[in-house]
């Protein structure tokens, strides 16, 4: 499992005084590169299945949604990824459970939040991404489906 970087970048970020990273434009590409280094290792690993929470799809979605001009940087990862068909096309999404949990790397209200869920699935639609809903349901039940539906795809 690749973990996602935006929650990484911010709590670094606010470590060193910085409450507030995601107002700097440049808050995007420390999200890609630490994306690209988290995908660089992880795909030399000797692994079946290899899952990543969250991809320069993610980033693209969020440079749009804080709107912000899309770094040539990731538009050229968001080539390289298409060209070398780095990420399957089937994408697991998971669904808004109709509430927000505030932490201090998450500020977003629950408006905002199914905004940009919208803004996330119309990206990768855009990109020629096919959506595999995870719905709304208990952690449990979530997993059960999230695994039964990995393995469906496998066969």
């Amino acid at each position: 499992m690749v973990e996602e970087a935006v929650t990484d970048i911010i709590h670094s970020e606010q470590l060193l005084g910085n409450k507030e990273p995601w107002t700097d434009p440049s808050f995007i590409i420390k999200i890609l590169e630490l994306q690209l280094q988290r995908e660089f290792s992880a795909t030399t690993a000797s692994v079946d299945i290899l899952l990543f929470d969250r991809s320069p799809i993610c980033t693209y979605a969020l440079c749009i949604f804080l709107g912000y001009p899309v770094p040539q940087m990731l538009s050229e990862e968001i080539t390289r990824i298409t060209h070398n068909k780095v990420y399957e096309r089937h994408v697991f999404f998971i669904d808004n459970l109709g509430y927000i949990q505030k932490t201090d790397a998450r500020k977003i209200n629950l408006e905002n939040a199914l905004e940009f869920e919208q803004l996330h699935k119309t990206t990768y639609q855009q990109f020629g991404y096919q959506l595999i809903h995870i719905p709304p349901m208990n952690i449990r039940k979530r997993t059960d489906y999230f695994i039964n539906t990995l393995c469906s795809q496998r066969d």
